[in-house]
């Protein structure tokens, strides 16, 4: 067959991008020198943070249960106050995530810019094609605002780590860059992706209860669904004051 690597399927030709990317990289080093500050939305936090814990932090970075990072959580809205707590929706409508023009992402840990691009790489993979040169977010029927792609670094698009977003971008399905300005729109069938400072808009834990949690079109197993206590255990993950939501019930509040 052709040695050349357009004979590669898509998703062998991404790995093999991953792979030479941490070919460089100290990307199984202790997470608590890493680069924070990361995150990574499109569509519902939930198969994401699947994709992200089980393709990015097992798979390529090789990280035990102790050493995972990735946390569901809402980034990107104007009104969004510092890292304040936002939830998700709920009877009192308190500190609702939508209602400040935040979106639902995947925080994560990574150790350095070729980790970093290898991470955003598997995430732009995700994205599937729709129409001729247009990709949106696997779980299209998510629609609004809420669901839009984006992804946080430090000093957005034009800062230090862009560079990576770009390279990453470019060797996928090569999807327009766009400076997020907090509360963007819905990204669906606009083939675009938000770049947003996170040192401007940061992530904010969502609930315990909606972490590690199954999707609405797949089940995960009972490990899966455990690494919430791992999580707690190493201080990735924290309680919050969030009242009962309206999809799970659970509340966090006193």
């Amino acid at each position: 067959p052709p040695s050349t690597p357009f004979a590669l399927s898509p998703m062998h030709r991404i790995r093999s991008l991953v792979l030479g990317l941490l070919a460089v990289s100290s990307a199984g080093a202790n997470t608590e020198t890493g680069l924070g500050g990361v995150y990574f939305g499109c569509g519902c936090f939930w198969a994401r943070q699947h994709s992200i814990i089980n393709d990015v932090e097992r798979a390529l970075f090789k990280r035990g249960d102790a050493e995972l990072t990735a946390v569901a959580a809402y980034a990107g809205g104007a009104d969004q106050h510092d890292d304040s707590q936002l939830c998700y929706e709920n009877p009192n409508n308190t500190a609702v995530y939508s209602e400040v023009g935040a979106a639902e992402v995947v925080s994560l840990v990574v150790e350095d810019d070729a980790a970093l691009q290898a991470a955003a790489t598997v995430f732009f993979g995700l994205f599937e094609q729709i129409a001729p040169d247009i990709w949106a977010r696997p779980d299209y029927m998510d629609i609004g605002a809420a669901y839009r792609a984006l992804l946080g670094v430090p000093g957005g698009l034009d800062g230090a780590y862009g560079t990576a977003i770009v390279a990453a971008n470019a060797a996928v399905h090569n999807m327009t860059l766009v400076e997020g300005t907090g509360s963007d729109p819905d990204t669906i069938g606009t083939n675009t992706v938000f770049v947003m400072d996170s040192d401007v808009f940061p992530a904010v834990q969502a609930e315990v209860c909606l972490q590690f949690h199954d999707d609405a079109s797949a089940k995960y197993s009972e490990a899966y669904h455990g690494l919430v206590g791992s999580l707690l255990e190493s201080g990735r993950l924290h309680d919050t004051d969030c009242p009962a939501n309206l999809i799970s019930g659970c509340s966090e509040a006193d």
